[in-house]
Formats: structure tokens, sequence, C-alpha cells
């Protein structure tokens, strides 16, 4: 009996155990998404800071991954507008800071769902008083993609910056192509409508930085203006200050690319 008992007092502490790490795995998770929340707003109030005469800087979106790339233009893919933004339907998370939620739902949206939120983002901003008819749109990471993807979709945007856009040469880790996402942005590059700016960290896996002279090639066999830039001693997501992924001196240099290419095709 008592090997017994002391086998189900070794059980309960590894379950313990367990949970408290499952625990912690899910704090982690949630305090990494209030931060890219809060890196997104931060990004978004950086470009007010622009002087004017250099970037129409109010026509300007990001996009980022899930419902952020519709709460910067007001959008709220749940099924409420706001602010008087258009309102884009769809799935969204319940809880957008619980990343369980989340994850299926970055994988999950339709492209098409998310170009419908985006054009509708394009309708917004140029619907606003002052609007001069340029539209620039931004991205990270899976935001990155949608961005691409966007580029090559709507003729309602007139630059984009896609900072290295993740699976943005197939669907998911698994598959090629999805339901969800039936065709890789990569595939799409002759159809695009406007400048694009593609942006790779050279310590990069995902995208691997090899792509980026995939991207350079498809985009001049097509006679599409593309730029790429691979930034040295910079990995995934380097300008995000609030990971350890961030390098300050690459940051510096992708921030003053930025202001430099939307100065250029959105004045």
């Amino acid at each position: 009996m008592q090997w017994q008992e002391a086998a189900v007092r070794d059980l309960i502490e590894q379950l313990q155990n367990s949970r408290e790490a499952l625990q912690q795995e899910a704090q982690q998770r949630e305090e990494e998404t209030r931060a890219l929340r809060q890196s997104v707003h931060n990004i978004s109030r950086e470009f007010e800071k622009i002087p004017s005469e250099a970037l129409h800087k109010d026509f300007v979106a990001i996009t980022a991954p899930s419902t952020e790339a519709a709460a910067e233009v007001g959008i709220d893919r749940s099924g409420a507008s706001s602010g008087g933004a258009p309102n884009a339907q769809g799935g969204a998370p319940k809880d957008p800071d619980v990343m369980e939620t989340v994850f299926p739902v970055m994988f999950g949206l339709p492209d098409n769902e998310a170009l419908q939120d985006l054009n509708a983002a394009a309708d917004y901003l140029n619907a606003m008083p002052g609007a001069t008819g340029k539209v620039g749109a931004i991205g990270f990471c899976s935001g990155g993609r949608h961005t691409l993807l966007f580029a090559c979709n709507s003729n309602k945007v007139n630059a984009a910056i896609d900072c290295w856009g993740g699976f943005i040469h197939r669907a998911t880790p698994d598959a090629e192509t999805t339901p969800a996402r039936p065709k890789a942005p990569l595939d799409m590059v002759g159809q695009l409508h406007c400048p694009l700016f593609g942006v790779f960290g050279e310590e990069d896996q995902n995208p691997p930085v090899a792509l980026e002279a995939e991207l350079k090639k498809r985009a001049q066999a097509a006679g599409k203006d593309v730029t790429t830039k691979i930034y040295k001693n910079a990995g995934h997501a380097f300008l995000a200050d609030y990971r350890p992924s961030y390098r300050e001196a690459a940051a510096q240099e992708l921030w003053g690319d930025i202001q430099s290419y939307f100065g250029k095709h959105l004045k």
C-alpha cells in the first residue's frame, strides 16, 4: 500500500507541475499578445510624428495579425463597426488577448475576407476629410503577408511594405494551399498593383532569406516595381522593441527606409 500511495503522490505532483507550466505558458502568450497590440499602436503613433510635408501620414494603414489589422482603421471583425468605419463581417477571436483563440484565426482567416477588410479600410481612409487619394499599407509577419496579398489584389493601395511576411510561399507549414489560403501571395506577384518594398532579416527563417531573391526575380520578370532589402545582423521581428528579437541598429535603419519609401510614393 505504501508504494501505491507514493505513486499516487508522485502522479499528483507531476500533474500539478504540468498545470503550473501550462498556466505560465498561457500567461506568456497573453503578455506577448498585449505587447503586440501596443507595438502596432506605437508604430501608428510614430507615423503621426512625421511632418505632413514629408508624408501624407494620415493615410497609411497598418496591417498585422488577425484583428489588429482592422483595429488600426476602426473595423471590428466581430460584426460591429467602430469610429464610423465600414463594418467588416467575419469571425474573430472571442478574446484577442488569449493566444489559444488567436492562432486558429490567424491561419483560418480566409484570404478573401482579409482582402474585404483591407479594401474597406482603404475606402474608409479615402473618405476622411483631406484625403489625398493615396493609401499605403505596411504589415509585419502575417500582416506582411496580408500586405503583399492586398497589393496583388487591389487597386486601392498606392505603396506597400511587406516586413518579413511569413508564409508568402505556402499556406501553412504542412500545406501548400488550404481552403482559406488557396494561392500563395508569392505566386501573385505578377499582378501587383503598386510599388512594393520587401523587407527581410538575414537571420530570419520564416520567411527564409532565400525568398528575397525569388520575390525580386518574379517581380522583374513581370515588370513590376519591387524593391527588396536584406538587413544585416537581424532576424524575424527585428523592429519589435518589446521582444528579444529587437535589433536597434537594423530597426533604426528600417524606420528611415520606411519613411523614405512612403515619402516617395505617397506624396
